[in-house]
């Protein structure tokens, strides 16, 4: 079974060569991923398998959802580096329900009213 890292790396690799619309060759993957080429053989079917990925001899392309999953995970990385450089993604004031993000912009909303819970007539 190939590792999970393997087919992650080749989903990226392949949503970036989609970028270039040009056909994504098993040597192509192979220099890219760095893995052997066993490994991305195993991943290239495990991601078929998934319906992520459509193989023919030579090449490999993204299908729609494969797409999808590639993207997410390319905005995933992307979100994952913003929060390790110390910048928070959403800080939130515990003293009223208000919300500032990263770029200073500030949310609130009215905090709903409660209730008094109705007496019991023993």
């Amino acid at each position: 079974m190939a590792s999970m890292n393997t087919e992650t790396a080749l989903l990226r690799v392949l949503l970036r060569m989609s970028r270039l619309a040009a056909p994504a060759t098993l040597d192509d993957l192979v220099a890219h991923v760095r893995e052997d080429a066993h490994q991305v053989r195993r991943a290239l079917r495990a991601l078929a398998h998934a319906e992520f990925v459509q193989r023919t001899e030579d090449t490999a392309r993204l299908t729609l959802s494969g797409l999808a999953v590639a993207v997410a995970l390319a905005s995933e990385a992307r979100g994952t580096a913003k929060a390790t450089r110390g910048e928070p993604k959403v800080q939130r004031d515990a003293s009223c329900d208000t919300v500032t993000e990263p770029h200073g912009r500030v949310l609130a909303w009215p905090t709903p009213k409660r209730r008094r819970a109705a007496a019991v007539a023993a």
